[in-house]
């Protein structure tokens, strides 16, 4: 099990501070920023002026508060002509107001996120008593998170625009430029002077590399790595000689360099453990859970584990907010209606979710998840709390490829195309499973149980409202539902049961949502092909005696 390390960054995360500290002014006398913060961040200006925000990666920003200091009175000006791609600049102003937005348009881009920051829903619109010190909000129709914002910035090489503002003598700032650094939690916004000399330090962990752009004097930070092992050191040198064991405290950049994670299990194995014990004994017939430990063990060694081999739950496991990368498992999953809690899952590939992905033949079922949290790509892939993605055989029986009576609370997934469930099924079967109390977030799709279906979802429901830059692509069982897809005898609190779907190709039956009546809802259990309903007050809850599976 991996012990998060909290970046000396985010150590206060969710105090709302200002330090005016330095300002970033090149040309002497020019106005500059002196200090910047969005609530719920840790802001930073280092010895130079430049300023450091950061925020958990999956922060929305919409209606969100912003505040900035600048080292004198100014007043913003709004641009003349047209602002070139990747700048911050002010689309309207007067002597203690201003409206700012992002010149960028990202349909373009990489992965395809198809949001125009340069809109009046992605304004960040700010007053001033004093020309000082300038407070507002995210415009409430700023359906973007930190990361997804971070990663638009980078792609367009942002910066603030010069003479964004002027002081009293009709200065204007100085052009600086923005960038975004990521870990496996956190997103970092850094506005530096562009004559700052700029260092690269790579974080290498074993299974990959965390590469930040951070200029010289900048806080050297620790920073949250994906994987089940503790880390006990960052070395200079890849053999951890002892001498190369970096200090965090008070560290500052001052050359590029590689870092290399030094780690260790953090778990002892002990005598109640038997994940291990059985996956070596050639005679067992299945391949127990029964602790933590063994938990990290499965996630260690689920490589080996044969197809059709199958694994069981036999307790209840809180993973005490233990953060791993995403298990490729081949084989078959039972949970015995017991629960795993109190995670977090970093994506493998363009897959994150417990499971990166699932394929042909596989069977998971009889579980539980609470509290659960799966960071995706929000540029391209698929995110899902139980699994990134779900494929069958297009010339199968969906019924051999299932998920069944697997249920989510509490739990939050974000990605580019994201599931309460998975994020994307392909001809198989979902049938008895729910959604509950869970954000969902994609940057393209988003659903309550699929985020993309071509599959048959049966007897599920969610009280998901999934978030989507896409309207088309949000829905309360399904984000898009393509050709051979089905959803049956479902229900959902989202106004939309599926997002889009391809007309024609596609089958839905019997589905109520609980905006409707309660005559509608007696309909839909008459209707019913899949008597595993208890009727409610507008909802309904399934019969567990009737929706476990039988391996």
């Amino acid at each position: 099990m991996k012990k998060k390390i909290v970046s000396a960054l985010v150590a206060g995360a969710m105090c709302v501070c200002m330090l005016p500290v330095g300002a970033l002014a090149a040309t002497p006398g020019a106005p500059a920023i002196a200090g910047a913060n969005i609530a719920g961040s840790t802001a930073e200006v280092d010895l130079n002026g430049n300023l450091y925000i950061e925020l958990p990666s999956t922060t929305q920003l919409a209606g969100k508060t912003f505040s900035l200091t600048t080292s004198e009175p100014v007043a913003f000006e709004a641009v003349q002509g047209q602002p070139a791609s990747g700048e911050l600049y002010t689309y309207a102003a007067s002597n203690n107001t201003a409206s700012l937005r992002f010149a960028i348009d990202t349909a373009s881009y990489p992965g395809s996120i198809d949001v125009n920051f340069n809109s009046p829903a992605y304004s960040i619109d700010l007053t001033s008593s004093d020309g000082t010190h300038w407070n507002g909000a995210f415009n409430t129709g700023f359906n973007a998170t930190i990361q997804m914002l971070g990663s638009a910035m980078n792609y367009t090489n942002a910066k603030v625009r010069v003479n964004s503002m002027r002081d009293g003598s009709g200065q204007g700032n100085d052009a600086w430029n923005i960038l975004a650094n990521f870990d496996a939690a956190n997103t970092q916004v850094v506005i530096y002077d562009p004559a700052s000399t700029m260092y690269t330090v790579n974080y290498n962990y074993g299974n990959g590399v965390y590469t930040w752009r951070l200029p010289a004097g900048a806080a050297l930070p620790e920073v949250t790595i994906p994987g089940n092992d503790t880390v006990l050191g960052w070395y200079e040198d890849s053999n951890f000689a002892e001498d190369t064991l970096v200090n965090f405290t008070g560290a500052t950049v001052t050359k590029s360099m590689t870092l290399y994670a030094k780690t260790e299990s953090a778990l002892t194995p002990t005598d109640e453990d038997t994940f291990l014990t059985d996956l070596n004994d050639p005679n067992a017939t299945e391949l127990r859970i029964s602790t933590p430990n063994d938990f990290a063990d499965f996630a260690a060694n689920s490589a080996e584990v044969d197809p059709g081999e199958l694994v069981v739950l036999e307790n209840d496991i809180n993973l005490g907010g233990a953060t791993y990368q995403a298990i490729q498992f081949e084989g078959n999953f039972d949970g015995k209606n017991h629960t795993i809690s109190n995670a977090k899952f970093t994506r493998n590939g363009s897959y994150a979710g417990m499971f990166s992905e699932l394929g042909e033949n596989q069977k998971i079922a009889n579980l539980y998840l609470d509290n659960i949290t799966v960071t995706g790509n929000v540029l391209s892939g698929y995110a899902g709390v139980l699994a990134g993605q779900f494929y069958g055989n297009a010339e199968g029986n969906r019924l051999n490829t299932i998920i069944q009576n697997v249920h989510v609370t509490n739990s939050s997934v974000s990605g580019y195309t994201s599931g309460g469930l998975v994020g994307f099924a392909f001809v198989n079967t979902i049938r008895y499973c729910s959604v509950e109390n869970t954000s969902v977030t994609g940057t393209a799709n988003g659903g309550g149980i699929a985020g993309l279906s071509y599959s048959d979802i049966i007897a599920c429901y969610s009280t998901v409202s999934p978030f989507g830059l896409q309207s088309r692509g949000r829905g309360g069982i399904a984000g898009k539902l393509l050709e051979s897809g089905k959803i049956q005898d479902c229900w959902c609190s989202y106004q939309n049961v599926y997002g889009s779907l391809d007309e024609g190709l596609v089958t839905v039956t019997n589905v109520v949502k609980t905006s409707q009546g309660q005559s509608d809802w007696a309909a839909w259990m008459r209707a019913l092909t899949n008597k595993v309903w208890t009727l409610g007050t507008q909802s309904a809850s399934l019969i567990k005696t009737a929706i476990e599976y039988n391996f």
